[in-house]
């Protein structure tokens, strides 16, 4: 599961032995389902029994491996991959090429969710977009509010043309005509280096920038509610509520019902 992609019909089925194992069975005939499947996969402080969907966990596992190839160049399978398939280019601007392994699609599909979850940790801002790469931290999942009238002509601007003259802070003039409030907010919250220091890509859901697969299994799970628009019928309660129930001192069996 850690080195190929498994097919979406295996998942389901795994999926279903899970589910079928978790609510029993009598002579034979399967109890009743109370709750559906994905609301069960839900965090536990988030109304649910953290289960884990297979073809989200498969996910995470391959963006795992992605995170290696791209953080450790001089690794054999890092060497291997980049003198097969991407000898001139960079691993995140790889591509299948004619007739790939089933590893490397399987690692292409790994780094579809790394991809979401790498930001640029700013330095001098000459190696990061300033519209097509993540760099703003409330703007992870969500694109930035800029204004495309005002922003440079001619090319990709670069997030360094946001930095004052000398480094160490930004721009404020430019900030207020190219953002709207709330993105502008959220740039001057990132901090600047006082000395030349190259941008770095980062993890950006763990606080130490690094990959973890907690982390990433989770942001699987984000992204396929955004695109299918989902609601679980137990999101009534807010978080602290739920935390507080798998933390009384009663049986577990009562925090399961609960």
């Amino acid at each position: 599961m850690s080195c190929f992609r498994l097919p979406l019909a295996l998942c389901r089925l795994l999926d279903k032995h899970v589910a079928g194992f978790w609510w029993g069975a009598e002579d034979g005939n399967p109890k009743i389902r109370w709750v559906s499947w994905s609301s069960m996969c839900r965090s536990k402080h988030d109304g649910g029994m953290g289960f884990r969907q297979f073809k989200h966990f498969n996910q995470a596992l391959l963006a795992k491996i992605g995170w290696r190839i791209l953080n450790e160049p001089q690794s054999l399978i890092a060497q291997v991959y980049k003198g097969k398939y991407f000898p001139q280019r960079s691993f995140l601007t790889a591509t299948a090429r004619s007739r790939p392994s089933w590893v490397w699609q399987s690692i292409l599909h790994g780094r579809q969710l790394l991809e979401r979850g790498l930001r640029w940790q700013v330095g001098n801002g000459q190696s990061v977009s300033l519209l097509h790469s993540n760099w703003i931290p409330r703007c992870q999942l969500d694109p930035p509010g800029y204004n495309p009238r005002i922003l440079p002509e001619g090319g990709d601007p670069l997030v360094a043309e946001l930095i004052s003259e000398g480094g160490g802070r930004w721009s404020d003039e430019k900030l207020s005509q190219w953002f709207d409030p709330p993105t502008c907010k959220a740039i001057k919250a990132i901090p600047l280096p006082r000395w030349d220091v190259p941008d770095k890509l980062i993890w950006h859901f763990t606080a130490e920038g690094v990959f973890s697969f907690k982390s990433s299994y989770h942001l699987a799970v984000d992204l396929h509610r955004r695109r299918g628009g989902w609601r679980s019928s137990v999101s009534w309660m807010d978080k602290p509520s739920w935390v507080r129930i798998w933390e009384a001192k009663i049986p577990p069996k009562l925090k399961v019902f609960l």
